[in-house]
């Protein structure tokens, strides 16, 4: 009767162990810095946290709303950062840049509602759209 129970839980404990390390995953702030270089700030509203998973391939969606003076450091990390192309607004001649020709694929751009970022990974690939107008940030990384 022992030996049942044993087994018993020891095959729930084996299975509560599983569902943690198939379910436990990086967080949605480590994705959003690791894909973008950015920190992420520490105060905004988050509107959508969304991951979908298609087998060997995933979608994970990371939308936030910042206030006006958070916004205003958040752009200033982007024209700080080493993938900002200043001249370029809304369609860029992606192959020409030079940040876009490195090892990493990444460019930050202008855009008429503020600011769009693109980076092609090994294995993902990771884009953010920043919206100066209505203080959204949308952060998409993709693997197919």
């Amino acid at each position: 009767m022992a030996y049942k129970k044993l087994f018993i839980l020891s095959i729930v404990l084996v299975l509560i162990v599983c569902v943690y390390f198939l379910t436990s995953g990086p967080s949605a702030a480590t994705r959003f810095n690791n894909g973008t270089g950015l920190e992420l700030p520490k105060k905004f509203i988050v509107l959508r946290d969304e991951y979908q998973d298609m087998g060997p391939d995933y979608k994970f969606y990371y939308d936030i709303e910042l206030d006006k003076d958070i916004m205003l450091k958040f752009l200033s990390q982007i024209k700080n950062s080493t993938f900002y192309l200043k001249d370029s607004i809304d369609k860029p001649l992606w192959d020409k840049s030079p940040f876009y020709t490195r090892g990493t694929k990444a460019i930050w751009t202008r855009t008429a509602s503020g600011y769009y970022f693109r980076k092609i990974g090994k294995y993902a690939f990771h884009s953010l759209c920043v919206d100066t107008v209505s203080n959204v940030i949308y952060y998409q990384e993709s693997m197919n």
